[in-house]
């Protein structure tokens, strides 16, 4: 092959000449730091190039209607590359420089819509046969390629996406999605969970959409997000369960079975978040001398960005205990029907974990009634009240604010939050202690 130097001084030369497959054949190498290009004269357009090494190859030159600078006339030549000699013989190469120059006729480029035909086949071939373009498709990409390396929480933003926006949108290519299809769904959204899980959808379908423009692959140039209108605004929830409901909460996850028993409870017991509880691992455990049992939850994990430990009451340090140890991975909480075998992935489903817990919660409401018994109407809760129902349950029992608010993570501001560097795990298990034996 030769140099750039060697190409730079490379002469061409071009031939009108009348191509048969004999004359083609018979071409020797051109002269030395010369290139011969043979114009066909029997197909206009088609061209035949031979290197002094005697590599021959076909393309064809053509101007595209409607290009030029007054937008009717035809614009600037282009060349395109049909291939090289055996491989493609004469009639071949004329009967694509035909196609290609008849397409240049009726204003289309013919050498970019192959360029794109041959895209779209690669991405389908990648997707086992789904349009790249739809939401789906795309959702799983920006959770993957996007995400996994810029959220801590991805798994939240994983959640929403396949939760809410994929079973809206599932095929739908995304440049087709407008915003009166955005304000529909948010709209929904608010009107079957909250104005706070619209806030949280709108936040994730405006990274994503913003990625797919950046990418420039997909043919959205612009989000449809572009503006739209908040929806109302977040009112924190102030949704809390008394110790009496927590108990049925707490009864109702022993008819679930691993892991969501195992998963509700220890919720329970340690007031921690959900994502936390369920993504538990076997390298989080660790124990002390002097304080006893806890879980340590790197930063990575954590919301805050920094490492949380948080001990474990006698009750919880027993279910923990009791976890299987998987073979597959280090996660304790992991789902028994699942793709993944168990502990390669954390626990998921917790839409359907919820609904099962509402139908064991009312069932025993029915047996109870049918024994006599009338128990309270049961508050709709989310997953989330339970830590803000057990902070408030810790607090009825005398544990200070400080050591609940140490206990739950929340980062602190002020002296205590700057230069108190006490680890607090001796309080913090102290409280644990003091509210499990409310569930012993």
């Amino acid at each position: 092959m030769p140099t750039a130097a060697e190409s730079q001084s490379v002469r061409d030369v071009t031939k009108q000449t009348r191509l048969s497959a004999q004359t083609v054949e018979a071409m020797r190498p051109a002269p030395t730091r010369t290139r011969i290009e043979h114009r066909d004269t029997g197909c206009p357009g088609l061209r035949l190039r031979v290197s002094q090494h005697g590599a021959k190859t076909w393309s064809v030159v053509y101007r595209v209607r409607g290009t030029g600078a007054d937008g009717s006339s035809k614009g600037d030549p282009r060349r395109a590359s049909l291939g090289a000699y055996p491989h493609i013989k004469l009639d071949k190469a004329r009967a694509l420089a035909r196609e290609a120059m008849d397409a240049a006729d009726e204003g289309r480029d013919w050498a970019g819509e192959r360029k794109a035909a041959a895209e779209t086949a690669k991405a389908l071939e990648a997707t086992g046969g789904r349009d790249p373009n739809c939401v789906e498709v795309l959702a799983g990409q920006f959770v993957e390629r996007h995400a996994k390396r810029k959220v801590k929480e991805w798994r939240n933003v994983e959640r929403w996406l396949q939760n809410v926006v994929v079973p809206e949108w599932r095929e739908r290519p995304i440049q087709s999605i407008r915003r009166a299809d955005v304000q529909a769904l948010l709209d929904k959204v608010v009107r079957e969970r909250t104005p706070a899980a619209a806030l949280e959808v709108r936040k994730h379908l405006s990274a994503m959409f913003n990625w797919v423009v950046d990418r420039d692959e997909h043919g959205l140039t612009a989000s449809p997000m572009f503006g739209l209108k908040r929806p109302e605004r977040y009112v924190p929830r102030d949704n809390k369960l008394t110790r009496a409901e927590l108990r049925r909460v707490w009864d109702a996850a022993g008819d679930l079975g691993y892991p969501f028993r195992e998963m509700f409870r220890l919720l329970i017991l340690t007031g921690q978040r959900r994502s936390e509880v369920a993504e538990l691992q076997v390298g989080w455990l660790f124990e002390r001398q002097d304080c006893g049992r806890g879980v340590r939850v790197p930063a990575a994990a954590y919301k805050t960005g920094k490492t949380h430990e948080y001990p474990l009451s006698a009750p919880a340090a027993a279910i923990v205990k009791g976890l299987p140890r998987h073979k597959a991975g280090p996660y304790l909480l992991s789902g028994m029907h699942s793709k993944s075998p168990p502990g390669k992935a954390p626990v998921s489903g917790f839409s359907k974990a919820k609904d099962r817990l509402d139908r064991a919660i009312a069932k025993r409401a029915e047996k109870a009634r049918e024994e006599g018994v009338e128990l309270p109407p049961m508050p709709t809760f989310t997953v989330h009240d339970i830590r803000r129902s057990v902070a408030t349950g810790m607090a009825e029992i005398g544990v200070s604010v400080e050591h609940i608010e140490r206990v739950l993570g929340h980062e602190l501001g002020g002296v205590a939050g700057t230069y108190n560097v006490h680890d607090y795990f001796a309080e913090k298990l102290a409280a644990l202690e003091l509210w499990g034996r409310q569930w012993s």
